[in-house]
């Protein structure tokens, strides 16, 4: 009896390119083996920032975005997660300094459920009750910065160090810190990121706020040289007058 042979059907996969969406400026970070371009929404691909932003300074920052939309052959994918590198923070903490870590959820305005987990590191050793009046402070102001800010908006802000630095000069007014950073940013697993606005929205807080224009060194120079000038032919003009006086 002869034996059937088992053909087993072996599918070619292709590399499919995936690119940020128009926020982050349609930005190539990977590409994904699969068989069909389809198969890319839902799957997740993990970027460094620096890769993305060309600076050395965001080496130890990582990314996470995840398809939504798949135009021809090509994913368009959204962030989904922001992270410090752990060995970072371990090079950051000092002896004698308290490092405080919190953990919150919230919407964004846009209604994207998200998780923030900041970190502080105080200049020196502090008591509980200034640990609990720092951790009041940063989770209402970080309530109100993420309810006032669209959920592309507010990864951007994040991203270019925005919120960080807002964070840190709100909370000096409690008790100075040498460090105020999100150690992780995400949004909840089962959400439609597609659906989230595109438009600018942030709160007051993280609006730039405009110094005072200051003359410029040259300007100063020009200036001072004028008042130089003019003193000068005040005091010789006195000088001839003396001297008529004199004379008569």
């Amino acid at each position: 009896m002869a034996t059937e042979k088992s053909q087993l059907r072996i599918k070619r996969k292709n590399w499919y390119q995936v690119y940020t969406n128009s926020t982050f400026g349609e930005t190539f970070i990977g590409e994904l083996p699969l068989e069909m371009p389809d198969q890319m929404k839902g799957r997740h691909i993990q970027a460094n920032l620096m890769s993305l932003t060309g600076n050395p300074k965001n080496q130890n920052i990582n990314l996470k975005f995840r398809v939504e939309k798949v135009v021809g052959a090509k994913g368009i994918a959204y962030p989904v997660s922001y992270s410090i590198v752990s060995s970072s923070i371990r090079r950051i903490v000092r002896r004698k300094k308290d490092k405080l870590d919190y953990s919150f959820k919230c919407s964004s305005a846009d209604g994207i459920k998200m998780k923030l987990k900041p970190m502080f590191v105080t200049k020196s050793q502090t008591r509980k009750s200034i640990h609990i009046s720092l951790r009041k402070e940063a989770l209402a102001f970080l309530e109100a910065v993420v309810t006032k800010s669209n959920y592309l908006t507010l990864f951007m802000d994040v991203i270019n160090y925005k919120v960080q630095r807002a964070l840190r000069d709100h909370l000096k007014k409690t008790y100075p810190l040498s460090i105020a950073e999100l150690r992780v940013l995400e949004t909840i697993p089962g959400q439609e990121l597609s659906k989230a606005s595109e438009e600018t929205k942030r709160p007051s807080e993280l609006l730039e706020r405009k110094m005072p224009e200051r003359p410029s060194p040259r300007q100063g120079q020009q200036d001072s040289g004028q008042a130089r000038d003019v003193q000068p032919d005040q005091s010789s003009e006195n000088s001839v007058e003396t001297t008529e006086t004199i004379q008569q």
